[in-house]
């Protein structure tokens, strides 16, 4: 599918620090705080590993976000080509197609993020579902905040540990410069009138900003 390598080749731009200006790599940098979100760094993340499809639908097309951790038990459990587990290094995207309902769907969300169960999955994970229809901005407000609120014990805005506002939710909405309210600050177009404001030597991506807590304002490169 396309939509696979499109978000392979975001993944994969991270930590491309020679893409040019302004890259996919200059986004993730600007998560990093020389005292860490909850300890981290930009480098965390280092690459994308295998997939697996769920193409006979083991759970239905209707999932509650419960279901979407019983996913990930069925990929790490399957007889052919199980996704590998990693407690201390890995995270899992669950990706559903546009005839999956999954509760809350853009809704009052088009993402979330959290951690598996061990009573479903058998480890404890960060994991992030969406729908591929969100693409690449949803996954990178995903990821941004998995990177800085881990197991939703890191950075968050607020006093409410149940009522998280996190780095992507505090910029919403934002794509560039000047961007506030209904505005979604100046970006970028390509030759075929397409927006972005993100750059890998093959692919342009449209991205939010995100929120430093170090410099108390939404920051992105371009």
């Amino acid at each position: 599918m396309d939509e696979k390598r499109i978000i392979r080749a975001f993944i994969s731009s991270i930590l491309a620090s020679q893409s040019p200006s302004p890259s996919v790599a200059q986004w993730w940098k600007a998560l990093e705080n020389p005292h860490g979100h909850n300890g981290f760094k930009s480098g965390t993340v280092s690459h994308s590993g295998t997939g697996k499809n769920d193409r006979f639908l083991s759970h239905g097309r209707k999932l509650t976000r419960l279901a979407v951790q019983a996913i990930i038990s069925t990929s790490i459990r399957a007889k052919t080509n199980p996704l590998p587990t990693d407690p201390n290094g890995g995270l899992y995207l669950v990706l559903t197609s546009s005839d999956i309902f999954v509760e809350g769907l853009c809704q009052s969300i088009c993402g979330f993020h959290y951690f598996t169960f061990p009573s479903i999955v058998g480890y404890t994970f960060p994991f992030a579902w969406l729908g591929v229809d969100a693409m690449i901005s949803v996954i990178g407000h995903e990821l941004a905040e998995l990177a800085t609120n881990f197991l939703h014990n890191g950075w968050y805005g607020g006093h409410d540990p149940n009522f998280q506002t996190e780095v992507g939710d505090l910029c919403e909405g934002q794509y560039g410069r000047r961007g506030g309210g209904a505005y979604v600050g100046e970006i970028l177009t390509d030759a075929t009138g397409a927006a972005n404001n993100l750059n890998d030597y093959h692919q342009n991506f449209l991205v939010q900003w995100i929120y430093s807590h170090v410099g108390h304002r939404c920051v992105g490169p371009n």
